[in-house]
């Protein structure tokens, strides 16, 4: 799925509560994050609950791919990732959003609603893939 299509189907949705059900449902179909990955290296910090990110580059015809995995012990940040997983996973290097995910969550409606807490976790999360890319 695709940002925009989660933006149309968001806007179908009327209130709050619909729309937090569809985010925790999202976070039920993104891929499964790699077992062998799930080590304490891979933990994000600065989250309440427990995140995990895996990423690394996919190497195809001389472009790199970002490959991006994503898990929590909570159904709505797991929700809240699987936004950023359509972001930035199989995104070519060059065509990487340069923007701040926050703003996008903002236009989705969602960060009048998020705690300071999920906030700032998502903001980690967000810094962690930064981090990797090198942006």
């Amino acid at each position: 799925m695709k940002i925009k299509d989660l933006q149309e189907d968001l806007n179908l949705l009327s209130s709050w509560e619909d729309r937090l059900e569809y985010i925790i449902d999202l976070g039920k179909e993104i891929h499964p994050f790699p077992e062998a990955e799930r080590k304490e290296e891979h933990r994000v910090t600065g989250c309440m609950s427990r995140v995990w990110v895996f990423l690394y580059w996919e190497e195809t015809g001389g472009a790199r791919t970002l490959r991006l995995f994503v898990d929590s012990d909570s159904s709505i940040v797991k929700g809240l990732a699987a936004i950023l997983v359509m972001r930035y996973d199989l995104v070519q290097e060059q065509d990487i959003p340069q923007d701040c995910a926050l703003d996008l969550f903002s236009e989705l409606g969602f960060a009048e609603h998020l705690s300071l807490s999920r906030r700032n976790g998502l903001v980690a999360l967000e810094s962690r893939i930064r981090s990797f890319i090198g942006s």
